[in-house]
């Protein structure tokens, strides 16, 4: 199966879908600190892009099947991610596995 291009409007979306409305005034927030189109959109890739290795211990990963990560994809083995109950450290986001992420519309 092909995967269609994602449209920018969609991928922005996509970040804030299944946020509380703390969670997303606290992103805002973040973006609107940054103060500019070239931090904004690093800072907007960085969430986006599915990485490669564990951000606790530093387990490699596949890229989109090994592990769980939260919407803004943050990454945690799988080990890891129970450990913090499946709750993203970094965000408070609910971390979910990268296989089910992946399949999402």
């Amino acid at each position: 199966m092909e995967k269609r291009p994602v449209e920018p409007e969609q991928a922005m979306a996509g970040l804030f879908e299944g946020l509380t409305r703390l969670q997303r005034i606290a992103l805002l927030g973040r973006l609107e600190a940054a103060g500019n189109e070239e931090v904004n959109g690093g800072l907007m890739k960085l969430m986006s892009t599915p990485k490669d290795a564990c951000e606790k211990c530093g387990k490699a990963l596949s890229r989109s099947s090994d592990g769980v990560a939260c919407s803004f994809q943050c990454t945690f083995c799988s080990d890891c991610g129970t450990a913090v109950e499946l709750a993203c450290p970094n965000c408070g986001g609910v971390l979910e596995s990268r296989k089910a992420l992946e399949t999402r519309p």
